[in-house]
Formats: structure tokens, sequence, C-alpha cells
């Protein structure tokens, strides 16, 4: 399955399936998808494949091409709900404090300037 770009399969005894929930689209992307806004394309329903007979996932499948295809997005979308429910906030890593440059964490080789410029040449071994 592919939610937030990241690949999770799904194996059953008949097939290794993959979801998408979201792609980039590859209008906007030519170089660096920034993977938010115009530049994603979101599928509902999701597309899947089964990667066993489709490995190149060039044909998506749906309900009438193959009988499995609910059962496993019912998997699927079990354990979306499941690592969603696991998944714990975290603290901004990027705020103001975080950003703010802190002198006394910054090497400092000549007190007070805190230049750090070696006195010595190197020679080759």
């Amino acid at each position: 399955m592919t939610h937030g770009f990241v690949p999770l399969h799904y194996h059953t005894g008949s097939g290794v399936w993959k979801v998408h929930y979201h792609s980039s689209d590859p209008k906007q992307c030519a170089y660096v998808c920034h993977c938010y806004g115009s530049y994603v394309l979101d599928h509902d329903p999701p597309l899947i494949y089964n990667l066993v007979s489709d490995p190149s996932e060039s044909r998506s499948l749906t309900p009438a091409d193959d009988p499995r295809v609910p059962k496993v997005l019912e998997a699927v979308n079990a354990a979306l709900t499941k690592h969603r429910a696991s998944l714990s906030p975290v603290p901004q890593q990027f705020d103001l404090l975080n950003s703010l440059w802190l002198p006394w964490l910054q090497p400092c080789c000549s007190f007070p300037l805190c230049s750090c410029k070696e006195n010595y040449t190197l020679r080759v071994l």
C-alpha cells in the first residue's frame, strides 16, 4: 500500500498486493516531487495491483477483474487504521527555538573569538 508515498505490501497465499492511495503527478514532478498539493494525485478508489501476476504495475485491478480485491482492500484498510492508531505526536523539530544558533554548542578553538584555523600544514604520507 502506498500512503504518503511509503510502499507497503499485503501478502496472501495467492499473491502480493500493492495499493496506492496517493501517487506523484508525473506532469508536475519532472525533477523533484514536493509530495503535497497539486503535485499529488489522490486515488479514490485506490489503485490495487497483484505484483505476482503484474510486477510492472501496468494494470490496476477492480472487483470486476478479480473477486479478491474487496477482501484485500478490507485487510489493507484495517492495517492502515491500526498503524495510524499506533502513532503518537512528536514535537516540532524546526520551530523557532530549534532553529536559533546556539554558540555554546559550536566548537571553539581560540576563545573568545572561536575561530578554528589550524596552524599546521598537511603533508602527504
